[in-house]
């Protein structure tokens, strides 16, 4: 779930309706809570490759982000014929 969901969620109680409208990146939401259940987390093996990708991801985007700050770019325009 996305956070502002998760968090309006969190908040409720069984069959309980949310009061005001729940607003997500992906528009506005009425919501039921209808049941719970506890769920165990996953295991570090059964995670391990996507967190791997996201550690490596994170890393990109920080070099690639250093490269631009440092970057001189000089944009010329060509002359007209």
């Amino acid at each position: 779930m996305v956070k502002p969901f998760a968090e309006a969620v969190a908040k409720m109680k069984k069959d309980e309706i949310t009061k005001k409208p729940v607003k997500t990146q992906f528009g506005w939401h009425v919501i039921q809570l209808e049941d719970t259940r506890k769920t165990a987390p996953p295991t570090f093996d059964s995670v391990k490759e996507q967190l791997q990708m996201f550690a490596q991801n994170q890393r990109v985007e920080a070099y690639i982000g250093d490269l631009r700050k440092g970057a001189k770019i000089d944009v010329k325009k060509a002359a007209a014929k």
